[in-house]
């Protein structure tokens, strides 16, 4: 191996070791508050008589459906506009 090709191939190694730290920096970082609202349910609401009051105004929803919602333990997610159920354990 001549010193053009040693020097490339030793480019090419340090270039795939920062990538792959990269990737290990990555999965040790913390996630975003954005993230963290969506994916670990921080910040779901409990649904309220208020918060249903408010649904049904802004969103049009049903009473009925919203009421069975809280009865089930629901929770809204306003950054999703969705509702998350508590999940048994497997």
């Amino acid at each position: 191996m001549n010193r053009h090709e040693r020097r490339k191939a030793e480019k090419a190694l340090k270039k795939r070791g920062s990538a792959r730290n990269d990737l290990e920096s990555i999965d040790r970082a913390e996630p975003s508050p954005e993230l963290r609202m969506v994916f670990k349910g921080e910040g779901n609401l409990q649904l309220t008589p208020e918060l249903i009051n408010e649904l049904i105004e802004e969103k049009g929803l049903k009473r009925e459906d919203l009421e069975q919602f809280a009865a089930m333990g629901a929770q809204y997610c306003p950054s999703r506009n969705s509702f998350t159920t508590p999940s048994e354990d497997f």
